[in-house]
């Protein structure tokens, strides 16, 4: 159902924005019938992306906050508790971008974190009724986040997360509160870990319209890490389902570990593996990730005086989608 109202110029351009923004992010998404604001549920880091968002059991700092914050305090299986700070950014198809600010301190016998997501949809030309072009129109979501993930014992991590998204279409703006809650298990016989988290809960504040969906991607999720005793290799997998789908959702994901701080990284994400054009599949490589990460630096431990910045760390990731082309996504971070 559609409400009626008056339009003018102006709002017909903004309209059609919406529009617009709606069919553009739906097809780089890859998710039919799901929510708004789908790349909520998507890591913007490169770890995240090319581990096809499989991480949920044994997620490092980097992306703990997008799939469970309890990966705050461990940091996968290194259990690392070093200050940490990054910055990346996302490149996506038809052109919209995404840009991350984190930063990880521990506090006491705490992780806490604070990132900042940024999600431009880039600058669209508006047109009235008679097709006269009113000017240009912009387009970006922004999102505040901070975390906390606190061990209990020896093998069980408990964390949650609280946010502020704020969505602006021109001149109109919606806002909503998030939270998310997570868990991580350590089962030292078998080498694993086993995880669970609820993301993306919570409310809108203020919203576009009365009759427009603003819903928030809410997910459960429940994950499963496994290093493997005779390579170096660490397999994730996951599985969950967000509200709005019906479908219940698998992912995969793998992690060599190679010489000289190099990290190798593989994932497919069969929830975006259904681009269907009539009863075939676009490109049997949809869905599939690809990613390298590494890590450089001295042998002193992070925040020591004689060594105020101890490690450096680039990653890079790709992820093919079909007939949209290639998504990329590039971080650069220091331990201090």
């Amino acid at each position: 159902m559609v409400r009626e109202v008056k339009h003018t110029p102006r709002l017909q351009g903004v309209e059609r924005l919406m529009r617009v923004l709606i069919v553009t992010w739906g097809m780089t998404a890859l998710l039919s019938a799901q929510t708004a604001f789908s790349w909520l549920s998507d890591p913007v880091h490169p770890r995240g992306i090319a581990l096809a968002n499989a991480s949920v059991a044994g997620p490092g700092m980097t992306e703990a906050l997008d799939l469970n914050p309890a990966g705050l305090r461990w940091g996968g299986r290194e259990r690392s508790s070093t200050r940490s700070f990054l910055v990346g950014l996302s490149h996506y198809a038809a052109g919209l971008n995404q840009q991350l600010t984190q930063l990880v301190l521990p506090v006491a016998r705490q992780v806490v974190a604070l990132e900042l997501r940024r999600f431009d949809y880039g600058t669209f030309a508006g047109y009235d009724e008679n097709a006269e072009q009113l000017g240009d129109y912009t387009a970006a979501d922004l999102l505040i986040r901070g975390g906390l993930a606190r061990p209990f014992g020896r093998y069980l991590s408990l964390g949650m997360s609280v946010g502020a998204l704020s969505s602006r279409l021109e001149e109109v703006t919606a806002k909503a509160l998030l939270w998310s809650l997570g868990a991580q298990l350590d089962v030292v016989p078998l080498r694993a870990c086993l995880g669970v988290a609820v993301l993306n809960q919570g409310r809108f504040i203020s919203s576009f319209g009365e009759d427009m969906d603003d819903g928030l991607p809410a997910a459960w999720l429940v994950g499963l890490e496994k290093s493997l005793a005779y390579l170096p290799l660490t397999i994730h997998l996951s599985t969950g389902r967000t509200r709005g789908t019906d479908q219940l959702v698998w992912r995969m994901g793998g992690e060599f570990q190679l010489p000289r701080g190099l990290k190798l990284r593989f994932g497919v994400d069969q929830g975006k593996m259904y681009y269907i054009r009539g009863n075939t599949y676009a490109d049997l490589l949809s869905g599939f990730s690809l990613g390298l990460g590494i890590e450089t630096g001295g042998l002193g431990d992070a925040g020591t005086t004689d060594r105020p910045v101890s490690h450096l760390f680039l990653d890079g990731a790709v992820k093919y989608q079909g007939p949209l082309g290639v998504s990329s996504a590039l971080a650069l971070g220091l331990k201090f």
